[in-house]
């Protein structure tokens, strides 16, 4: 069905209004036992007048039982206010990446008003660009979904949405209607800002209902809207809404609290502009999941980017990447961190495969190597992201083994 709870029935025998299309009883009479919530899209109206909704009633008179009938309540009409948010995996050496990449820009660009699109770039199964200059958030997102190989979809979290690897069928309309038909729990309005070289991001989230015992994480991703690379063998592809990065980390804000309708909580990062081809194509998406559904309550985008600085003056963070070892591989107590830079200050955090921080801690390069406990640490795959605070290089990130 295009709709929610729309229509059970396309073989009507006696036709109501001409077509056997509609709501009817069942051959064996079971009646409802509560109102059915019933939507549908009206986007074909607008921009109509004089618009009238006709409803029909069909018998075939044959019915030898008293029923109670057929009955509308709280007809209404109104704009949809929930946004769908398709986070994509994919990876340029893939041939079928590239063509899902295609049609999952197709559906976003189909539904501009309801639909949200990040694609994450992973190391798998081959070289990418993207995924060299981020490593390890779409490394976190990819195992907090259990990805494997691309391409691989999916929407709103997966909770009421579904998810896609592309082997039949893609992302379908009746999935971005059916979800963006639902009641949004949660508001997100975004502003970003570019002065000097940074981008600075505002969001407000807001609760559209009393809730109770909300454990939810927000997301704010950086993306870079469209860009232009040569790819061995396809020649010039356009990539679309590429991850620059996830703030404050991969594992996001954490939010555990009731909420009252009409309730605000203000989000603000500046981001150091690095790894981007065109400023004016960066845009800010923040994104709110469920901690233990996974289900994305609202998603909300900045359309449009101020500058408050000239383009002429706006110079993009060095390319070169924070180059840094980490040994042994597995490890079991400890580890060592080494890198050949010269003296400046560090950030170091360690998280784990969900993006939840572990530790943070900062120093000197001159303190390098350095000797990092990890004996409290449970067996699993963990990250270690080391960024120069003097903005000289790009953060980097290295994955590590615990073996016990």
């Amino acid at each position: 069905a295009d709709g929610i709870n729309w229509y059970n029935s396309f073989e009507i025998i006696n036709g109501p209004g001409g077509s056997g299309t509609g709501w009817t009883g069942e051959s064996v009479f079971n009646p409802d036992d509560e109102w059915k919530n019933a939507r549908h899209t009206l986007d074909m109206l607008r921009g109509k007048k004089n618009v009238r909704f006709r409803v029909a009633y069909g018998s075939d008179g044959n019915s030898q039982i008293n029923r109670d009938g057929f009955a509308f309540d709280d007809f209404y009409i109104g704009e949809r206010t929930q946004r769908v948010l398709i986070e994509h995996f994919t990876n340029e050496a893939s041939l079928a990446s590239l063509e899902a990449d295609a049609a999952v820009n197709e559906i976003t660009d189909a539904n501009k008003a309801d639909v949200i699109n990040i694609q994450y770039h992973t190391a798998f199964p081959g070289y990418d660009r993207f995924n060299v200059q981020n490593q390890s958030d779409p490394a976190v997102r990819a195992l907090f979904y259990g990805v494997s190989s691309v391409p691989y979809a999916i929407t709103n979290g997966g909770f009421y949405g579904q998810s896609y690897d592309f082997t039949e069928d893609g992302i379908s309309q009746n999935e971005i209607t059916r979800l963006a038909l639902k009641d949004a729990l949660f508001d997100v309005s975004v502003t970003g800002e570019i002065s000097g070289n940074s981008f600075n991001i505002e969001a407000a989230v807001k609760s559209n209902t009393d809730l109770e015992n909300v454990n939810m994480n927000v997301f704010t991703a950086i993306l870079e809207k469209s860009v232009l690379a040569d790819v061995s063998g396809q020649g010039e592809v356009e990539f679309k809404n590429v991850l620059k990065d996830i703030l404050p980390d991969a594992a996001g804000l954490n939010i555990s609290r009731n909420w009252n309708i009409n309730e605000t909580e203000d989000i603000s990062y500046s981001w150091n502009i690095q790894n981007t081809e065109n400023p004016e194509n960066l845009v800010a998406v923040v994104f709110i999941q469920d901690e233990v559904t996974r289900e994305i309550y609202q998603a909300g985008t900045s359309e449009e980017i101020i500058f408050t600085s000239s383009n002429n003056n706006l110079q993009i963070a060095p390319g070169a990447a924070l180059s840094f070892n980490v040994y042994p591989i597995p490890a079991s107590d400890r580890i060592f961190i080494s890198s050949k830079h010269l003296p400046g200050k560090f950030r170091m955090s360690v998280f784990n495969h969900t993006g939840k921080i572990l530790e943070t801690l900062q120093g000197d390069f001159s303190e390098l190597p350095m000797e990092l406990n990890v004996n409290e640490y449970k067996a699993g795959i963990y990250f270690i992201r080391l960024e120069d605070i003097n903005g000289r290089f790009r953060p980097t990130s290295r994955k590590i083994i615990i073996n016990k």
